[in-house]
């Protein structure tokens, strides 16, 4: 087994490489759809940030809304320290306890199997080990570009989400991969293709 975590700002462009990851045969460990469950009124988590947030941040059903949750969590960085702190350690324990589990279930095998967790703020203490972390790069001008014009935010909209996520100068200073995802579908496929072959080529660790 070979585990690689995968991170990028907002609008950097890590959906299309995960998909080309996908495409090349990883698996890709989403968690995504842990934060969604962590945050279902029946997790034992439901009540810390409601009682934080308030009861605003709830639906018709008793649910959490994440859009109403994220306008307030990206517009006060405690918020978000907040939210973050509660919900990422529950988040990378259950990936360490799936890799941990599948690693154990698979067994010994002649072709080893890559798995890539995505994540907003995946980092080497959040995963059990990580032979190599990719960040994947976009400057901010673009960032700001596609949140405008594909997402429809405003530009104080877009500035703020940025600004409320990990600086780039931090995801860096940890990567072992940058995948430049500035320029053409080409040059980022290309990328991707390379740091794949060196990847499959290098030996497991334990």
């Amino acid at each position: 087994m070979k585990v690689v975590g995968i991170t990028g700002g907002i609008a950097s462009g890590k959906s299309t490489v995960l998909a080309m990851l996908r495409e090349l045969g990883a698996q890709v460990i989403d968690t995504d759809p842990i934060v969604h469950q962590l945050m279902k009124s029946s997790s034992p988590l439901f009540k810390f940030i409601v009682n934080r947030f308030g009861k605003g941040i709830l639906d018709g059903a008793g649910e959490i809304d994440r859009g109403r949750l994220g306008q307030i969590a990206f517009t006060d960085p405690s918020a978000l320290a907040y939210l973050e702190g509660v919900l990422h350690p529950s988040v990378y324990q259950e990936v360490k306890e799936w890799l941990a589990d599948t690693k154990a279930r698979l067994g010994p095998s002649s072709r080893p199997r890559v798995y890539v967790v995505d994540g907003a703020k995946v980092h080497r203490d959040l995963l059990p080990r990580c032979d190599s972390l990719w960040v994947v790069y976009t400057p901010e001008h673009l960032q700001l570009e596609r949140l405008t014009k594909d997402r429809g935010l405003t530009e104080d909209q877009a500035r703020q989400r940025i600004a409320a996520q990990v600086p780039w100068e931090e995801r860096l200073r940890q990567a072992d991969v940058v995948i430049d995802n500035s320029g053409t579908i080409e040059e980022t496929r290309n990328q991707v293709e390379k740091e794949w072959e060196r990847l499959r080529l290098s030996p497991c660790t334990d």
